[in-house]
């Protein structure tokens, strides 16, 4: 795998584009929230802290469902952190509440990261 900041920022900005040009039938499909699609309850909230997470969530729903191979997954995943970033950022909320967002966002992260490879090799050839 590559190294460089460049080459990931052009990956990752690429694989968002894609995404966004995706007819948005084909993407809702795709995007089932937060969480595993197949867990047996929702456990894990689209909003946490009133912060919604659900489009980066959908994101790295169709990320995992169109990439191939490792490098095609953590540039979804680092897509997802991007994302999710700008989400708590940009939130209405005070400080503290941003604070506890970033840490949320990089749980997200971290649990797709390390413990994503089934869902993301489910279903692949």
């Amino acid at each position: 795998m590559k190294m460089s900041l460049g080459y990931y920022l052009k990956k990752i900005t690429a694989l968002n584009q894609f995404i966004d040009e995706m007819d948005p039938k084909a993407r809702e499909e795709i995007a089932n929230g937060c969480g595993a699609k197949d867990a047996l309850f929702d456990f894990v909230p689209d909003t946490p802290l009133g912060i919604n997470l659900k489009p980066p969530c959908g994101k790295h729903d169709v990320s995992y469902k169109i990439g191939q191979n490792n490098e095609d997954k953590l540039i979804g995943d680092l897509l997802f952190l991007i994302y999710m970033t700008l989400k708590v950022i940009y939130s209405r909320k005070n400080k503290a509440t941003k604070i506890l967002g970033f840490k949320i966002a990089m749980d997200y992260f971290i649990i797709v990261h390390f413990k994503g490879k089934k869902a993301f090799y489910a279903n692949k050839k």
